[in-house]
């Protein structure tokens, strides 16, 4: 061997020293369940992380249930959540298209502690204005104008009152239990996960193979 190719080895070696391959893993619970700080925990463990916006946007071709553009956004990073993975529908598609992907459920302790955190993280968008306006819900600067309120409309429907309480955590109960019913068979592929719980990093740690003093989970955009 040359001196060249044995430079170029070494090279290569030194890059992938540390480096392990890793499956996809999709953070699938609601918005306001520790999501952001699943997210920064993929980033500080290497994972290349989706970005957020763009995959958000998807949420039209979600409503058609055509994932098509999604799985070719997804081959490009490692790990993913928020909208419109905590949707129901797409950790079908996605666990079709990536069959050695993991899947973690973040939840709350409770719905009504999850309908109430995402209510008061809505208001802070509306600096204190009702969440229940669909006017004030057009309003919110986010992603681009009138995206709140276009995809509460996908999620619950035209017809249903904005954070409408019985009707939004019936469908968080919903989807939780769909997760849960879909994996069953499957247990080594789903992390049902409270950032709460004492053990998260232990937990965290043994379902992503990683050793615990890597995993240290940060409390990110909190609204309690």
């Amino acid at each position: 061997m040359s001196d060249e190719s044995q430079s170029l080895l070494g090279a290569v070696a030194r890059s992938l020293r540390g480096w392990r391959p890793r499956e996809k893993v999709f953070c699938i619970g609601a918005n306001k369940t520790g999501t952001t700080s699943v997210a920064a925990l993929f980033e500080s463990l290497g994972y290349k992380l989706a970005p957020q916006i763009p995959a958000e946007r998807m949420i039209f071709d979600w409503a058609q249930r055509d994932f098509r553009k999604l799985i070719r956004f997804c081959r490009k990073y490692d790990a993913f959540q928020d909208i419109p993975f905590s949707l129901d529908f797409t950790f079908q598609a996605m666990d079709n298209a990536f069959p050695s992907a993991k899947f973690i459920l973040t939840i709350r302790e409770s719905p009504e502690e999850w309908f109430d955190s995402y209510v008061r993280f809505t208001r802070k968008l509306l600096a204190g204005r009702s969440e229940k306006s669909r006017q004030n819900l057009a309003t919110i600067n986010y992603n681009f104008d009138g995206f709140f309120l276009k995809a509460h409309d996908l999620i619950y429907g035209e017809q249903t009152a904005p954070f409408d309480r019985d009707v939004y955590i019936r469908s968080y109960q919903t989807h939780n239990e769909q997760v849960i019913s879909y994996f069953a068979h499957r247990r080594k592929k789903l992390l049902v996960l409270s950032l709460t719980d004492p053990g998260a990093s232990r937990l965290l740690a043994d379902f992503l193979n990683r050793d615990i003093g890597e995993i240290s989970i940060p409390h990110l955009n909190t609204s309690r």
